[in-house]
């Protein structure tokens, strides 16, 4: 009897007392087992999240630059003073927030005028943010509109399907990471809404181009309609026409030539497709 006496005292926990060697131990094993799995569930997590790429969102100062604006079917803007490695280039424009620049630079169309603006930029495309704040200038000359269609190979010129996400371009050229999927649908759709131009991002293995421009059959903005931002951040397989003018990519589609993927076992083919581009 003493001896259980002093087994079970040696036990008993009183939370003023010095807690008994034995408890101590048994938790300190217990708290150990429990960092550990925290330690264990965290790494799966995070070695599960995809790569939200190298898109860059540059506000730490603003650029000038100076070309020429188009606004068909997006505004864009062909380069020829400003930073060495967008001469040349033609850049896509969009002002603060979720609105783009159509109606601010609407007596500028075909116009050579210098803007200031922050870089946004992922693979093959750059966009310039306008500020709000910023009054755009008078033109510094009338130009004669040139179109400059560039080849491309055969197979793309013509009809071609792809898999791949429509995605509103500046959140996922930098802006929002991650700028894709689901957690992104609502965001990409009042982009859209508002002005930004549409991305169809392509899975890889199909096209040597790592995103194309979405346009309707004639070529005109597709920000209003209401069946390309019902099919937005889905895994979709788009029918159309690809062209390649004056160095953007643009896609051509009907609306009927839109199938979703998701409910046909393609519900990870966003996720492949973004993981493609850098």
């Amino acid at each position: 009897m003493p001896a259980n006496k002093s087994n079970h005292a040696d036990t008993f926990y009183v939370g003023y007392l010095k807690m008994p060697a034995t408890l101590a131990s048994g938790l300190t094993t217990l708290w150990l087992i429990i960092v550990a799995a925290i330690a264990f569930v965290s790494v799966l997590f995070a070695a599960s999240l995809r790569d939200p790429g190298t898109g860059i969102w540059d506000t730490s100062d603003t650029i000038t630059l100076s070309g020429t604006v188009s606004l068909k079917p997006y505004p864009a803007f062909r380069v020829d003073e400003g930073p060495t490695d967008l001469l040349g280039t033609n850049v896509l424009l969009v002002s603060e927030g979720k609105i783009g620049m159509q109606d601010r630079l609407r007596k500028h169309d075909d116009t050579r005028i210098a803007l200031e603006g922050y870089v946004i930029a992922r693979g093959s495309l750059t966009m310039i943010e306008v500020p709000s704040a910023y009054e755009i200038p008078d033109p510094l000359e009338k130009i004669a509109p040139q179109v400059v269609e560039a080849e491309l190979p055969e197979a793309y010129d013509r009809i071609t399907a792809l898999r791949g996400e429509i995605v509103d371009s500046k959140c996922f050229l930098g802006v929002m990471k991650p700028g894709d999927g689901k957690v992104h649908k609502a965001c990409a759709e009042l982009c859209i809404l508002g002005g930004m131009p549409p991305l169809l991002i392509p899975a890889p293995g199909q096209i040597d181009v790592d995103a194309l421009i979405v346009t309707d059959l004639n070529g005109n903005p597709v920000n209003d309609n209401e069946t390309f931002l019902d099919i937005v951040a889905e895994p979709l397989l788009v029918k159309g026409l690809v062209e390649n003018v004056d160095g953007l990519t643009y896609i051509r589609v009907d609306p009927s030539d839109i199938v979703s993927l998701a409910s046909q076992g393609f519900a990870n083919a966003s996720t492949s497709c973004i993981n493609s581009v850098g």
